[in-house]
C-alpha cells in the first residue's frame, strides 16, 4: 500500500511538472517572453546586459516554428493582433534575409526602433528623420558616435539598396511597402523590391539580371506586395546595422514590443567573485518601463 501511495505521489509530481512546463511554454510563445540585449546598437536607450520583457500578443503572437527542445521545423502562422507597430515602438523581430553580410546568427532575435510604418514616406536628411515630409522628434537617448554627418555627395555602397547612391545620413526618400501595393518595376526601384519578392515567394528561382526580375525564367514587370513592412533604426545610429543597410522588416517576422527592463548587468565587469557580480548589477535600470 505504501509503495502504491509513493508511486501515485511520484506520478502526481510528474504531472504537475508537465503542466507547469506546458503553461510556461504557452506563456513564452504567445504572451510575454524575456529577451537579452547583446549589442550596443540601441545605446543609450538599451545597454548590453539589459534583460527585457516583450509583449508578444499585442502585434499578434506567432505559433512556434519548431518543436520545443528540438530543431524540427513545423508550420507556423500569426494569430490576430490587437494593434500594429507604430512610430517609435521598440520592436523585437527575427532577421528575415538569408546570407546577409551584416548578420552572423539568423537564430538570434533583434531589437530596433520602428521609424517607418507601411505606406509612409521616409527620408533622412543630415541625420534628421522626415516622415511624410514632417520632421519627427528624435528619441530622448539618441546617440551619434561620429561628430559629423557623411556628406550627401559620398554614397555608401553598403546601403540598401546598393544602387541607390545614398548613405546612412542622407537616405531616401522611400515609400515603405504596404500589403496590396502594386509595384511596377523600373531601373530605379528594381534593387529595392527584389529582396522583398525573393522573401515573399521563398523561391530560389527568383533572379535579377540587367535591372529586370525573373521568376522561373520569366520576366515580371509588376508585383503585388503580400504583407506590410516596417523600417527600423538603432538609437545608436552610427553603430547600428539596420534598415538602412539590409532593408525592411516583414510583418510576419515581428515577434513583439519591448516594454520593460526587468534586470540589467554590466557585462564589462568580470565576475570573479560574488562582490564583482553584485557590483555589476545596474540597480537604477531594474523594472524600468520603456
Amino acid at each position: 500500500m505504501k509503495k502504491k501511495s509513493f508511486l501515485n505521489s511520484i506520478l502526481r509530481f510528474i504531472k504537475i511538472i508537465i503542466v507547469a512546463v506546458a503553461i510556461a511554454l504557452v506563456f513564452k510563445a504567445f504572451i510575454i517572453e524575456a529577451f537579452r540585449i547583446p549589442t550596443k546598437s540601441m545605446e543609450n536607450t538599451l545597454l548590453p546586459g539589459d534583460y527585457l520583457l516583450v509583449n508578444k500578443f499585442i502585434y499578434g503572437a506567432r505559433t512556434p516554428n519548431h518543436i520545443p527542445f528540438s530543431e524540427i521545423e513545423i508550420p507556423s502562422f500569426k494569430l490576430p493582433y490587437i494593434s500594429k507597430p507604430e512610430l517609435n515602438d521598440l520592436i523585437v523581430f527575427e532577421f528575415p534575409y538569408e546570407n546577409h553580410e551584416y548578420v552572423y546568427d539568423y537564430h538570434q532575435n533583434y531589437i530596433k526602433r520602428c521609424i517607418g510604418i507601411p505606406g509612409s514616406k521616409l527620408e533622412i536628411v543630415n541625420r534628421s528623420i522626415f516622415i511624410n515630409d514632417t520632421l519627427i522628434t528624435n528619441p530622448e537617448n539618441l546617440l551619434f558616435t561620429k561628430q559629423k554627418s557623411r556628406p550627401r555627395s559620398i554614397p555608401n555602397p553598403k546601403i540598401y539598396p546598393n544602387d541607390s547612391k545614398w548613405n546612412e545620413d542622407y537616405y531616401g526618400p522611400i515609400i515603405i511597402p504596404s500589403e496590396g501595393d502594386t509595384v511596377t518595376f523600373s531601373k530605379k526601384n528594381v534593387g529595392l523590391y527584389f529582396p522583398i519578392i525573393k522573401y515573399e515567394l521563398k523561391d530560389d528561382s527568383v533572379e535579377i539580371n540587367n535591372h529586370k526580375i525573373f521568376v522561373n525564367g520569366n520576366e515580371i514587370s509588376t508585383y503585388i506586395i503580400q504583407q506590410d513592412y516596417y523600417f527600423v533604426l538603432g538609437d545608436n545610429r552610427d553603430e547600428s546595422a539596420d534598415s538602412r543597410f539590409w532593408g525592411f522588416v516583414p510583418d510576419d517576422k515581428i515577434l513583439g514590443q519591448a516594454f520593460m527592463i526587468y534586470w540589467s548587468v554590466d557585462e564589462t565587469i568580470e565576475n570573479e567573485s560574488f562582490m564583482d557580480f553584485f557590483r555589476g548589477i545596474r540597480w537604477s535600470r531594474m523594472m524600468k518601463f520603456l
